[in-house]
């Protein structure tokens, strides 16, 4: 029986992609573990969900305008 091990993202926007799609469960642990990418991460191992993950985006310090001198 075909059982596939995949990782898929989820872009905080909602796009879905599939990182990793194979026979190999190593091939899918391994994209899971590298996915640095703001969302969320699911890894899915023979055909079972196995683990999930949520990577939050950088913070961003927005600096403040300086104001101009008279």
């Amino acid at each position: 029986m075909f059982k596939p091990s995949l990782t898929v993202h989820k872009s905080p926007k909602g796009k879905l992609t599939v990182l990793v799609c194979s026979e190999n469960a190593d091939e899918a642990i391994a994209a899971y573990k590298a996915c640095e990418d703001p969302g969320e991460v699911q890894l899915i191992q023979r055909g079972h969900f196995q683990k999930q993950k949520k990577i939050k985006a950088p913070v961003v310090e927005k600096k403040a305008a300086k104001k101009s001198a008279k």
